[in-house]
């Protein structure tokens, strides 16, 4: 679903950088990729250490986490609400506005911010899902990819993935992605809507992806 006009920076998982920006169509003028990378796999090599570190820093929910797990408290979910929110910030002073990580890194949704606690390379995405302008633009048995929806950019690809008029890689990942986006609307009008995406993708590919989002459609539609 790449977009060959956009412009901006995508938060990545920074292994996954070279494979990112060989995909995408550089400028033929300047050599840029639409979407320039936060971090790729040379790290240390090709960055500063003080640029690896704020993608660490980033990634590890900053101050805020910090002083959280120093606590030693169970966290709640304003407690990620706050998290969020200092994410929120620090990848807008970047012009941040597409998140794209593997599988591993994402709670799934529904988990409770006490059951995310075991899991550390969760509390990242388990923070940014907490703040309302951040939404799945893109899901798979592999990656799942945020836009924020407050920008225009985010705006006009969330707008035409409801069209149909996005270029997804298989038919699974475009009923996957639009059974997470009616979902998450939060109006239950579109309960049944979400359950027949969740179910055409289920039929189409029978993977991990579909299945949990088979299983969480249905209990949620059966409630």
């Amino acid at each position: 679903i790449n977009d060959n006009q956009m412009t901006g920076r995508m938060f990545n998982y920074w292994t996954e950088g070279g494979a990112i920006a060989f995909f995408q169509d550089p400028d033929p003028e300047t050599g840029k990729t639409p979407l320039q990378l936060f971090m790729d796999g040379r790290a240390q090599a090709a960055y500063n250490i003080d640029k690896f570190d704020l993608w660490r820093t980033i990634k590890g929910g900053g101050p805020v986490m910090e002083k959280l797990l120093r606590s030693g408290k169970t966290l709640t979910d304003q407690d990620f609400r706050s998290v969020g929110q200092w994410i929120h910030e620090e990848l807008a002073k970047y012009k941040v506005w597409v998140v794209l990580m593997p599988t591993s890194e994402v709670p799934y949704p529904g988990i409770s911010s006490e059951q995310v606690m075991p899991y550390p390379n969760h509390y990242f995405l388990k923070a940014l899902q907490m703040q309302g302008n951040w939404s799945v633009a893109y899901l798979d048995d592999f990656q799942y990819l945020y836009v924020r929806n407050d920008t225009p950019e985010g705006k006009d690809l969330l707008g035409r993935i409801f069209k149909g008029e996005a270029r997804f890689p298989t038919e699974c990942s475009q009923h996957l992605t639009l059974a997470s986006l009616y979902l998450t609307t939060g109006n239950e009008q579109y309960a049944q809507t979400a359950f027949e995406h969740a179910r055409k993708a289920f039929e189409l590919e029978p993977n991990q992806a579909s299945a949990l989002r088979m299983v969480y459609e249905v209990r949620r539609y059966a409630s």
